[in-house]
Formats: C-alpha cells, sequence, structure tokens
C-alpha cells in the first residue's frame, strides 16, 4: 500500500486536469476516484512501529537495513550518521517528533514500519516519544557501551506495552570473551537477544522478528482497493486526454484559419431614431460574435469545442449599448466643435446632434445644407471619425470572443496528462486496469 503523500499526489494531478477535456463521463469517473482517494484517507491503519534504537555509533541503521531486507538508509563504520527520525514502510504514520525523512519500500510487510533513530546520547526526549507507540523495540547494544548508566536509564524506561528484543554487535572474536557478555546482557536487561554480530560481521537478523507481528488487514485490503480505483480511473481519464488531443488540434486549426475575421466588423445601418439604431447594432454585434461561435464548432466538428463554447463567458450586451450611447454623444460632441453655429441658434445645434451619428453610419446619407454650411467641409472627415470610432466598438465583441478562444484553448493545451499517468502508477505500482 502507499503512501498518504502518493495518494495526495493522485488527487491534485486529477484536479489539475482541465475540465475542457472531460466528457461528461470522465466528469463522473473523475469525481468517483477523488471519492475513492478520500476514501481512501480515512481508513487510518495504524501501523506496528519497530523502533530500533542504541547509542552513538552502536550499528542501529545496519540493523534497519537488516529488518528491511535492503539498503534504504545510510551507515557509517565511522560515526553515527542518523541525526533524526527515519520512517521506512510502503505507507505513513500519524506526525511523529523528530522525523526527519520517509522512506517508501516494498520490501516490508504491509502493516509494519521500521522506525531508526538519532542516538540516545543525545536524544534522548525524541527516543522517549518514539518508543512510547512502539510494539517492538529493538535495542542495539555494543560490548563497549552495554554497561552506561544511560543504556540502563533508557531501556529501564520503555514502556510495558512493547516487546523488547536486544541485537549485540561487534562482538569479540572470542567465543569465551562473547558468551560473558552475552551472559551479562541478559542477566540485567531481562530481554531476549534475537541477533549475535560479530565485530566487522554482517547483521543477520531472524526473519520471525517481523513475521510474528500481528497487523489488522482489514483497513489494508480496503485501502488498496481504493487506490486500485483512484489509480484505474486515473489512468483511463490520463489516456482520454492524451486522445483529446487531436480534437484541440482541430479547434487550434479553425481558429488559426479564421484569422483576421475578428475584424470583419458588424453590419450597422441607419433606423428611424438613435435607439433603434443602437439597438440594432447590438444585435449585429451580437450576431457576429453567435456566428463565429457556430463557424468554430462546425467546422471543428468534435465535441471539445462544444465545450470551449460553452465554457465561454456571455456576451455583455448592455454593456455594448453603453458603449454605443456614450459614442453617440461623443461624436455629436466632435461635430459641434468643428461646426460654425452661432450659440444662441440652438435649433442649429440640435440639427448637427442629430446628424452626426447619422453621416458617421451611413456614407451616402445627404445632410440638410445647413449642416453642411456649419461644418465648414469638415463634414466628410469628421464622419470617417466618427465611423472608424463606431467600428472598434462594433468590432471589439468578436475580437474579444476570438482571443477568448484563443487563450482557452492555448491553456488547456499547454496540459501534459504525464503527471496524471505517473502519479496513477505510484498509487498502485502501475498495475493494469482493473474490469
Amino acid at each position: 500500500m502507499v503512501g498518504v503523500t502518493t495518494a495526495s499526489m493522485l488527487a491534485s494531478a486529477l484536479t489539475d486536469v482541465p475540465a475542457l477535456l472531460l466528457d461528461s463521463g470522465d466528469r463522473r469517473n473523475r469525481a468517483h476516484a477523488l471519492a475513492a482517494l478520500d476514501e481512501y484517507a480515512s481508513l487510518v491503519a495504524e501501523p506496528r512501529l519497530v523502533v530500533v534504537i542504541g547509542g552513538g555509533g552502536s550499528g542501529k541503521s545496519s540493523v534497519a537495513n537488516a529488518l528491511v531486507g535492503a539498503e534504504v538508509v545510510a551507515v557509517s563504520a565511522v560515526r553515527p550518521t542518523t541525526t533524526g527520525v527515519t520512517v521506512i514502510g510502503r505507507s505513513e504514520v500519524a506526525p511523529m517528533q523528530g522525523v526527519v525523512e520517509y522512506v517508501f519500500t516494498d520490501h516490508l510487510r504491509e502493516g509494519v514500519v521500521i522506525v531508526d533513530t538519532p542516538s540516545w546520547d543525545a536524544e534522548r526526549r525524541i527516543i522517549a516519544a518514539t518508543v512510547a507507540d512502539a510494539h517492538t523495540v529493538v535495542v542495539v547494544l555494543t560490548p563497549s557501551r552495554y554497561a552506561d548508566a544511560v543504556t540502563s536509564e533508557v531501556i529501564a524506561d520503555l514502556p510495558d506495552s512493547a516487546r523488547v528484543v536486544i541485537v549485540v554487535n561487534r562482538l569479540p572474536a572470542d567465543p569465551d570473551d562473547s558468551d560473558d557478555i552475552l551472559d551479562d546482557i541478559e542477566t540485567t536487561f531481562n530481554a531476549p537477544i534475537v541477533a549475535q554480530v560479530a565485530d566487522g560481521e554482517p547483521f543477520r537478523l531472524p526473519g520471525s522478528l517481523l513475521d510474528e507481528i500481528p497487523v489488522d488487514r482489514s483497513p489494508i485490503d480496503a485501502r488498496r482497493s481504493h487506490a486500485r480505483t483512484a489509480a484505474d480511473i486515473g489512468r483511463v481519464i490520463a489516456r482520454n486526454v492524451s486522445a483529446s488531443a487531436v480534437q484541440l488540434g482541430d479547434v487550434q486549426r479553425v481558429l488559426a484559419d479564421s484569422e483576421g475575421a475578428s475584424t470583419s466588423g458588424a453590419a450597422v445601418s441607419v433606423h428611424s431614431s438613435w435607439t433603434l439604431t443602437r439597438d440594432a447594432s447590438v444585435e449585429a454585434a451580437a450576431a457576429s460574435v453567435a456566428a463565429f461561435d457556430t463557424f468554430v464548432i462546425e467546422e471543428s466538428h468534435n465535441e471539445l469545442a462544444v465545450r470551449v463554447r460553452e465554457s465561454l463567458t456571455e456576451l455583455d450586451t448592455e454593456s455594448i449599448g453603453s458603449d454605443l450611447d456614450d459614442w453617440q454623444k461623443e461624436t455629436a460632441d466632435m461635430f459641434r466643435r468643428r461646426a460654425s453655429v452661432r450659440w444662441r441658434k440652438r435649433s442649429m445645434h440640435d440639427l448637427v446632434d442629430d446628424w452626426s451619428w447619422i453621416l458617421s453610419i451611413d456614407v451616402h446619407a445627404k445632410p440638410p445644407r445647413r449642416v453642411a454650411r456649419a461644418m465648414r467641409g469638415a463634414i466628410e472627415v469628421t464622419a470617417n471619425e466618427g465611423r472608424q470610432n463606431l467600428q472598434a466598438i462594433l468590432d471589439a465583441p468578436l475580437r474579444d470572443r476570438t482571443d477568448e478562444w484563443i487563450g482557452r484553448v492555448a491553456r488547456i493545451g499547454d496540459y501534459r496528462p504525464g503527471v496524471l499517468f505517473t502519479a496513477s502508477d505510484a498509487m498502485d505500482g502501475g498495475e493494469a486496469v482493473h474490469d
């Protein structure tokens, strides 16, 4: 069974898949996988802790490696290398004081965790906290240190609930001397010696030391089932997302081929009043946006384009209408500034205002002679400027929509499913998808 961090990695990888790349089935499956990961995390199977303790340089890390059956922690024959608590197993345990490293390995039986500790000479408080929840405490002693007062104090303070066993390291070559040391240790500490290691010899520990530890299988099996479910779904989604690259490419091609369409503008014509003209212009702008959406969907011929369209923002027609009202006022001001009209002739000002937006929309419009005279030959250039400003307003919705399509597609195109594949395989060791 894998660790909580692996489950978190898979949950994050599933969550990171852009929703637009998922069809309705994938979305349902993702929700199912995330629920399985929640169940996985909720099934807390407290593993049995086998805590290795000893003085500095006694060979604790070598014992930990021997228990695991693989070189998973660093050892040194010269000086202590363990400076903090190292937890070794298939899964994490509840937070422990002084943990500096988690080592995940398949060499250990599920439900059993080895804890390598720093020297009890320097970290008595951490040692005491670690062994408090231990099922088995492996005490590593050496001939030169077993009679120390510190050794006696630490062993005396071990919890009654823990099984205590002793490994004696660096025994002298003389059998008589070794026997005397072993007898003294057994008498002093009243704990079984499970391994005797001569100085310079490799560690060999009985396999039954860990096999005898009882483990509750039910939460382990349930967690394994949830892990496989989530991993299987993760791989299926990753494959489906990979396949959607073809659809994404079709949408990108259509958008590239449509370059320039966003500046085609909406058709505008003059109606009997500014209000009707404005409303018709808003409808024309909205129609150009809708036509562009339809064009991309029909030319792409895939569901991804439909999902992208559904994710885009709805057109703000009120904002367009407001922009057009502002344009009408600004255009009237521009015409007034360039007209030669005495201020007392209010009717003439109103006439210029009324014709300013008409002339800026309809190039064929014929203004009254009074308006033409008042503009002193500036009517054409002023109308052209107003027309350009109007076209910019009407072009903006389609231009913004095109940019939104391109940006949305680019963002989902940046996604790579490799992380999801990796997280899924890590969750269950890369096992095949189950039917």
